[in-house]
Parts: structure tokens; sequence; C-alpha cells
């Protein structure tokens, strides 16, 4: 309203035909009955985190072998079809291979649509469903195939992974030398809480996730990210737990707890 006066008081009061309109036009847009703020409260929508499944722990070994017989059932109708054999005499190798081929993924088809979401393994089972009806068996069997082994090498490589993990996880440190009334006292790894300072010799991994506050070293982090060039770590750096301390002693202050450090993130 401040504004709206200031510019009243800047029209000149005399019996000019354009004075007057404009002081009208102004008085008109604003009244002097206008509330000062105008409000209203505007409900806004409340939101809630859906529950992501957690990824399924299956025995590459065998996916693996669904996926070997998958291929070759496929392969075997593929050339006996090529030689003139009937195609009822075919329908047991593609059967075979549809049934290999598509164990896993019918699976994760069928949880999914119960959680009511598509998925590209949907869309997968169902071109091969649907080449099945165009006689495009052989299509159909590739494409199950090629996504059989990618799971299975996908689920080998997490398995070669959570091993990594674990096996370092294992030869970490199971006692530290934590800072308590300007001396250094020894303790079991587990009672390391938030914010303690600990102190870390050239040659040791890095017990829990931390953030430097003395001293500097080359890190070797490739256990978390798989860079092998070392990371020089300085004052304020963040460090992750399982970074091995090439050279330097340097002292950090707890960030994590142990059971939920960087690394220990990926087994869970």
């Amino acid at each position: 309203m401040g504004c709206v006066d200031h510019a009243r008081r800047q029209i000149p009061d005399d019996s000019s035909a354009q004075a007057r309109q404009l002081h009208d036009r102004i008085s008109r847009a604003h009244p002097s009955d206008e509330p000062p703020v105008i409000s209203k409260r505007i409900a806004l929508p409340t939101w809630r985190n859906r529950p992501f499944p957690r990824p399924v722990t299956r025995d590459y070994r065998f996916m693996l072998l669904l996926a070997a017989i998958c291929g070759v059932s496929t392969l075997t109708g593929f050339l006996l079809g090529r030689a003139g054999i009937r195609a009822d005499l075919l329908t047991p190798f593609f059967a075979l291979a549809y049934v290999c081929g598509g164990w896993f993924a019918t699976q994760d088809v069928w949880h999914a649509l119960k959680r009511g979401k598509v998925d590209i393994q949907f869309l997968m089972v169902a071109v091969a469903v649907g080449a099945l009806f165009v006689e495009g068996w052989t299509e159909g069997a590739t494409l199950l195939f090629l996504f059989s082994l990618n799971n299975g090498l996908e689920q080998f490589a997490n398995y070669r992974t959570r091993k990594s993990i674990e096996s370092l996880l294992k030869v970490g440190p199971k006692h530290v030398f934590r800072r308590e009334d300007r001396r250094w006292v020894e303790a079991p790894i587990e009672q390391v809480q938030i914010g303690n300072e600990l102190l870390v010799k050239p040659g040791e991994l890095f017990p829990v996730d931390d953030v430097m506050i003395e001293g500097a070293t080359p890190a070797d982090e490739s256990a978390s990210t798989g860079e092998a060039i070392p990371v020089v770590k300085q004052i304020g750096d963040v460090v992750s737990g399982g970074t091995l301390n090439l050279d330097g002693q340097s002292v950090i202050r707890a960030t994590r707890r142990l059971g939920r450090a960087h690394l220990a993130g990926f087994l869970t």
C-alpha cells in the first residue's frame, strides 16, 4: 500500500483530465480498503516412500547352467531346421530352450506385476511369447538365451564383488587406537562411536568411514572404487572404511560406525 500511496501523491493536484483519469485508474485498481496481504493456504500432497524390494540372491552356477541349456537347445533346433527336419521334431528343443531361458525371467515378471510394475523383463517375455505365434521360435529362444546369460553373468559379478568385500572386511583391523584424555588407548573396533578420534599408522586400513583431521597420506581406494592410482588424503578429506593408508601417520574422526561403513553397505 505504501507504493500506491506514494504514486497517488506524485499525481499533480490540478484540473487536468489526464491527471484525474490516472488517479481514478489507480483508485479502482487498488482500493483503500484492500488488505495489505493476500494469502491462501495451499494443501501440499503427502509423500510416502514406496518400499524398494531387495535384490534376490541366486546361485549364478544354476543360472549359467540354464542359460547354457537354452543356448544349446536353440542352436540345435536352428541347425536341424536348416537341415530340413520336420517342425514337430524341432518342438522339444525350442520348448526346452523357452523353459530354461525364461525360468527366472517369468518369476521376476510375476513379482513385478504383483507390485504393479512393468519392466524390461516383462517386455522381453512378451516378445518371446509373441514370437511363438509367428513361428519365430529361433528368434524368441535366442532372445531368452541372451537375457538369461546376461542375468547369470551379472549374478556372478555380484558374487565376486561380495566375496571380495567380505574378505576385505575380515582382514580389517580388530582393534584401533582411540584418543582419550590426550593419550592413545587401544579399544575394540566395535566400540568406535561417531566423533571418536582414531590413529591410523602406515600400512593399516582405515577402520571406518571418517574425515582426516591431522596429517596427510596417499591412500589406496581400489577396494571401494576400483581406482588403482593412490589418492592423497589431507585434512578435511573424507576417507572410506577399508581404504589402505600407504604412507604417513594420520588422525581421523569417525563419521560412521563399523556396521554402517561404506563397504559394509554393499553387503546389505
